[in-house]
């Protein structure tokens, strides 16, 4: 309100006002934007690339195994050849196992190395020293026949990558393989397996044994190695386990000196074990070399079963709207979208800093005794509470009396008297 009275003719000035410039039309006044609204928008999701699953842990793996229809077979001498969980001690000479010689001698289990022998109906038998020339159904086996006698690794530890067709598992433990009746023998020790991406593989193990001759004019004990037990082609990895029939057909290592090619299935075990089986007297029972024998002396498919640690689920790649920004992290009132700086209704432009009505020029720090253009909209007009009628920026003799009566009241938010006439 208007306090002070001045001469009889005074100018009138409009109050200071503390309320928001506001455009034509616009309300409410624009909230300064949050400082995250301030942030460049990151790209959609759709536009990242997926995050890959890392390898899974495996700490349960089992291989499980038979070699091959040769190394379970009725033989000529010593009853049949066999497999034995462990490594077997040194006997002192080429001579079929007793019960008691070798020692540690034969085993159905030992530490994570276990043998079975399948029966016709389903299921297993646990074979001991009486009957490990048995099936599993108790038949003693004769040569071309076959107990099918299975070892199986298990505890296996390493990671595994089914998408990208990796694996590299580890086993502690070891077995034994003995030919007639144990004449000639020889142990493997703590296998492990590598695949590649491109699904080549390999399979490989620790090897001992002892030089023998199956007249037993020799025995000594080899020096250990690392040979491969299998390699491997078109490994298919899987989330729960692999399956393959390891490489024979075509390998023809160049100590498989008497290899027998009439068969179209001829091939041999890989050249390193190969070589390492000349050592031990076994060699020709690891290849093929007459020719009908392939089908008893390829190695038989591996099976290998683990339960993979489930890998973190990726990031969800839900498509959005290209540019659309990422949300802040100071939402808005749900449902409610985060104001821009300065709204306004489409197509009106953005506001000055000090709006004006269409057409009319800024105004200056103090205003002029009348506008410097007419305006293109009548001002408001004030009563002075008598006949006379004053325009807005007029020189304006007020009544004391007036404003005493409160004609000459200014409503501040409205910025105009709250009693006016029409224009």
């Amino acid at each position: 309100m208007l306090r002070e009275l001045g001469k009889a003719t005074q100018t009138w000035r409009p109050p200071e006002c503390t309320c928001p410039l506001l455009a034509p039309g616009v309300w409410p006044p624009a909230r300064p934007p949050s400082p995250s609204a301030r942030r460049s928008p990151r790209p959609p999701r759709s536009a990242l690339p997926p995050r890959t699953p890392p390898s899974a842990d495996v700490t349960d793996a089992s291989l499980s195994w038979s070699l091959s229809n040769e190394a379970n077979a009725g033989a000529y001498f010593g009853g049949c050849n066999f497999l034995s969980a462990g490594v077997a001690g040194n006997s002192g000479a080429s001579a079929p196992w007793t019960a008691t010689n070798p020692s540690p001698g034969y085993a159905a289990s030992a530490g994570n190395v276990s043998i079975a022998y399948p029966k016709a109906a389903g299921g297993t038998s646990t074979p001991t020293f009486a009957t490990k020339c048995q099936t599993g159904d108790g038949t003693t086996v004769r040569p071309g026949t076959t107990t099918a006698g299975v070892l199986t690794l298990a505890a296996g530890t390493g990671t595994v990558d089914a998408a990208a067709g990796t694996a590299d598992i580890a086993w502690d433990g070891g077995f034994t393989v003995a030919f007639y009746g144990g004449l000639t023998y020889w142990s493997a020790e703590d296998p492990e397996l590598h695949v590649a991406a491109d699904g080549t593989g390999e399979l490989t193990a620790t090897v001992s044994g002892y030089a023998a001759s199956r007249d037993g004019g020799s025995w000594a004990p080899l020096t250990p190695r690392t040979v491969h037990l299998a390699t491997l082609t078109d490994v298919d990895v899987t989330s729960s386990g692999i399956t393959v029939s390891p490489d024979w057909q075509g390998v023809e290592p160049a100590s498989a000196t008497s290899l027998n090619k009439t068969n179209a299935d001829w091939g041999s075990w890989p050249a390193d074990f190969v070589d390492f089986q000349n050592e031990t007297g076994q060699s020709s029972y690891w290849y093929t070399s007459g020719a009908n024998d392939a089908a008893a002396k390829k190695p038989q498919p591996i099976s290998i079963a683990y339960t993979a640690a489930e890998a973190p689920t990726p990031e969800p790649t839900e498509p959005t709207e290209p540019g659309t920004p990422e949300p802040t992290t100071e939402p808005s009132e749900p449902g409610t979208p985060e104001p821009t700086t300065e709204p306004s209704e489409p197509g009106t432009p953005e506001p000055t800093t000090e709006p004006s009505e269409p057409g009319t020029p800024e105004p200056t720090t103090g205003p002029t005794t009348g506008p410097t253009t007419e305006p293109t909209t009548p001002a408001p007009s004030i009563s002075t509470g008598g006949t006379t009628t004053f325009t807005v920026g007029d020189s304006v003799p007020l009544r004391a009396e007036g404003l005493a009566g409160g004609d000459g009241v200014l409503d501040r938010h409205a910025q105009r008297p709250a009693s006016s006439s029409a224009p």
